[in-house]
């Protein structure tokens, strides 16, 4: 397991549920946020949720752009 998974797992058991861009802000803090590391965060919780460590949900009535992840 890689540092930024090891990361995006710390997020989110502080955060609870985010989105991967709200992930990606927090992981490379505010400043250094761009699309390709936006995208980044979202293929590491691809593998993380193809691990079984992470799970997704869709809110309804598109609360939140794209799905909140969560910790198992």
């Amino acid at each position: 397991m890689d540092n930024q998974n090891v990361e995006c797992i710390q997020a989110l058991y502080l955060y609870r549920g985010t989105t991967d861009k709200q992930l990606a802000i927090i992981v490379y803090e505010q400043e250094e946020y761009t699309l390709s590391r936006e995208k980044n965060i979202y293929n590491s919780l691809r593998k993380l949720k193809n691990q079984g460590i992470v799970q997704s949900i869709r809110l309804q009535d598109n609360f939140a752009k794209g799905p909140l992840y969560y910790l198992t």
